[in-house]
Parts: structure tokens; C-alpha cells; sequence
């Protein structure tokens, strides 16, 4: 596997070869040892649902780079050693694979060199397994694959089960290949897979898997909208992204400021609930049509981690754009921290817009910090209604306890997650974004 660019201290490398090298047998003893098995084996024919992930590694036997298959993936490949005696591959873009961990059982560096000693592979996942199936390929002018188990545990390291034969043979590529599939029988859902006795990691050709409950990832974009406005017409462009390999369904909800389903003119069909499919690495653009006015907010349900954008227009009446600006989609969060500016003689204020998709009232309260975090003398206490939606701007959020002229931020406390965003406006038309920000982790 070739060597990417990052490059790792010696010291931090000789921390990472005593960790994998001495760590981990205790590590792998404890958890394999005195313990039934509750997994059963599964063929691969019987293997595959339409909820199963599959990610194919099968361009290594046509000789593509790893680093760049796994690239194409979105995975970052790191080189930690340097024979390759640890190699961490750590996913940045598929949906599921935590980490990967790749520890040679012989880890001297003639034998490494030489490519001499076999692998233990630890995959970790994001999110509890009911099912796991990996395809082992001969590649060209290899051995045939070989694996001695394959073991399965529980988010607390404990093992399910082992497997120490394949369950299929041959017939699954151009190439003679393994099919090793597992299924967790009992209660406990698969949190780690190991991969004992590999001799080469190349020879990996796909791994595909079913999670014990179906994800769900959900977003919101605080503000979206549509109708005439002073000066012309608003009109929102909500942008959707699927970063992943896989691909994504998608639920979009509009809701109103009174909480109640909101229907827009989205591409010419007016409803308040939009089903989506995107195939892998591709984006959808919804518009609003409508002529009414309108305000309120959006959420996204997906079965895969999305990306999602509000761009908001003022469109005028020869068709051309007097301003434009876009947010992009948030988890709720009960501490924000949002970007403010006021400045009565150049017209510029901002504008928040706060989103509550709880079924009961949010109670937040508001402070204003000074650009040198000195906090007002106050806060102001505010309410949403259950799914409620509110957009002001920032001297009717704050009233009194805001001066004419202020460069800032506010401070955001609610007693239940609230979805927000601020917009910098310039004579009454929004001009930007400005940064919301949080400590918490969503």
C-alpha cells in the first residue's frame, strides 16, 4: 500500500508499535476467551437485503492503487510505521466504518520487508451490526486468500461469536475468492469484527454489512421561505448532498412559525413533505415558487449522513438577483453561540432566525456579549411554541438591552434543543451568514 504524505514523529510511532504490539494480544485474548458462541454463518447467496451496504474493493485485482481506491472511497490511508508494521485506515466518508486497524503478527522489519507474517484486521463500526459478510479474492499471481477466523464483539469488547471456515467458495469473481458472513443470534449487536490469521490485506475484495436498527440522521435548516418581499420577491434554493458511496433516502418537512406543516412550491409541486433519493455523490436543488409569503423551517430525515443548504434570493421584477445569501443545515443544540453586527448609519443588522422541533414549548434566554466579552446586563427570555419557528432581528430579540450600534455575539441558552442561524442584512436585504457555534457535540 503506498505511503501517503502525513508523516508521524518517531516517538508517537514507537507509542503506536507498543500499543498494537503489546496491548493488543491481552486485548485479543481477553475478549476471545470463555465465551459461547451466538453467532451463525451465513452463505453469501443468502447474504444481501435491500438495507444491506456493500463497499467494493474488487478494483485491487485490476492493479489501481490502494491509496486510491481507498481515496475514492473516502477513506485517508496513514502510514504509522515503517515497514508498514501498524497501518491505520480511518474513515472520513462512508457511512458505518469508525476505523480500520491492520497489525502484522510478525512485526521485525526484515520479515516485514519481505512480506513475511500474516494480519490481524480490527474493523470498528459507527453504528451496531445484525449482520457482517466479507469476499476474500486471489489476486493475480498470489496464494489463494486465507483466513483463519473471524470473530465478532459487542460494543464492550466482549465476544459473540467466531467462524473459522468460509461459508462460501469460489463463483463470486473472475478470481477464486471466500465469502465469510456472520449473523449475531442473541440479543447483543456487532460493535467490532476481527480478522484473524490474514495473509495479505489486499486480497479483501468487499465487505458489506446490515445495521441492527436502520440509521436515522437528522438535520434542519432554521429558515426557509418564499413570496414577495419589499423591493421583490423571495425565493430559497435548499441544496442536498450525499458525501457517501451509498445510496440515500431522504424525508424534507417544511413547518410553518406556528409549528402547523407548511406547504411551498418546491420545482413546481406545492406540498409540505418531499420524499428524496440521491444516488452516491450527487446533489438535488429544490426552488421555491410561490407568490405567497411564507416563513419557517425545513427538516431532513435520512438513512445516510447528508449535507444541506438554504440559499435565500430577492429576485426582482426583470428577473435578476439584488441580493443572496445561504445557511447551511444544523443539529438542535441547548447552547449557541451566534455571530452579531448593528450599525445604524450603514444600515447593516442581523437577523436570527431560531427553529424549536420539540413537541413542547422552548424557554431560551438571550445575552449579548461585546466584541471584547464583556456580557450585557441582562438577558431577554423568549418562547417558542412546540415545533415552533420564530426569525427577528436582533433589537426585537434583545429590546432594550441592545445598544444602536453593536459588534458581538449572543449567547444562547434554551432548556430544549433549538436550531438557529443569523443573517447579516444590509438596508433590510440579507447579505450573508453569519458563524452560530456550540461546544456541544450533536
Amino acid at each position: 500500500m503506498p505511503r501517503s504524505s502525513f508523516s508521524i514523529p518517531s516517538s508517537l510511532r514507537n507509542v503506536l508499535r507498543f500499543i498494537a504490539f503489546s496491548l493488543f494480544p491481552l486485548f485479543l485474548i481477553q475478549a476471545l476467551s470463555g465465551q459461547d458462541s451466538q453467532v451463525a454463518p451465513l452463505p453469501a447467496p443468502d447474504f444481501g437485503t435491500e438495507r444491506t451496504i456493500v463497499l467494493d474493493f474488487e478494483p485491487f485485482s485490476s492493479g489501481t492503487p490502494a491509496a486510491d481506491l481507498y481515496a475514492s472511497l473516502g477513506l485517508k490511508v496513514i502510514e504509522t510505521g515503517e515497514y508498514r508494521a501498524v497501518t491505520q485506515v480511518f474513515s472520513t466518508g462512508v457511512l458505518g466504518i469508525r476505523n480500520h486497524y491492520f497489525i502484522r503478527t510478525e512485526p521485525n522489519s526484515e520479515a516485514a520487508s519481505a512480506g513475511g507474517g500474516s494480519y490481524t484486521v480490527i474493523l470498528n463500526f459507527d453504528l451496531p451490526l445484525q449482520r457482517v459478510g466479507l469476499q476474500l479474492d486471489q489476486l493475480p499471481g498470489n496464494a489463494p486468500p486465507r483466513l483463519e477466523r473471524l470473530s465478532a464483539l459487542d460494543g464492550l469488547g466482549g465476544l459473540i461469536g467466531s467462524i473459522e471456515a468460509p461459508t462460501t467458495i469460489g463463483g463470486l469473481s473472475e478470481f477464486p475468492s471466500q465469502f465469510w458472513g456472520l449473523e449475531s443470534r442473541g440479543e447483543r449487536s456487532i460493535s467490532r469484527i476481527l480478522l484473524e490469521g490474514v495473509e495479505d490485506v489486499l486480497s479483501l475484495a468487499q465487505l458489506r454489512f446490515d445495521f441492527a436498527r436502520e440509521p436515522v440522521f437528522t438535520s434542519f435548516l432554521a429558515q426557509v421561505g418564499q413570496g414577495a418581499v419589499p423591493g421583490g420577491v423571495l425565493r430559497t434554493t435548499i441544496t442536498v448532498t450525499n458525501p457517501s458511496p451509498l445510496q440515500a433516502q431522504a424525508q424534507l418537512s417544511l413547518v410553518g412559525s406556528d409549528g402547523a406543516a407548511m406547504d411551498l412550491d418546491l420545482n413546481g409541486t406545492a406540498s409540505s413533505q418531499f420524499s428524496l433519493e440521491l444516488e452516491p455523490f450527487s446533489s438535488i436543488q429544490l426552488r421555491t415558487r410561490g407568490e405567497e409569503l411564507l416563513t419557517g423551517y425545513a427538516r431532513l430525515e435520512s438513512n445516510r449522513p447528508l449535507q444541506a443548504t438554504a440559499a435565500f434570493a430577492v429576485v426582482l421584477a426583470d428577473g435578476s438577483i439584488a441580493s443572496e445569501a445561504g445557511v447551511s443545515a444544523t443539529a438542535p443544540f441547548f447552547l449557541l453561540n451566534g455571530a452579531v453586527e448593528r450599525d445604524s448609519q450603514l444600515g447593516i443588522d442581523s437577523g436570527i432566525a431560531l427553529a424549536n422541533p420539540s413537541e413542547e414549548e422552548a424557554v431560551l434566554f438571550v445575552l449579548p456579549i461585546a466584541a471584547d466579552g464583556t456580557p450585557g446586563d441582562r438577558s431577554s427570555r423568549f418562547t417558542l411554541p412546540p415545533r415552533g419557528h420564530a426569525a427577528m432581528f436582533l433589537g426585537e430579540l434583545l429590546g432594550d438591552s441592545i445598544e444602536a450600534d453593536f459588534t458581538g455575539s449572543i449567547r444562547i441558552v434554551s432548556r430544549l434543543p433549538i436550531a438557529a442561524v443569523v443573517l447579516r442584512t444590509s438596508l433590510g436585504r440579507v447579505s450573508s451568514s453569519l458563524p452560530v457555534a456550540t461546544t456541544e457535540r450533536p
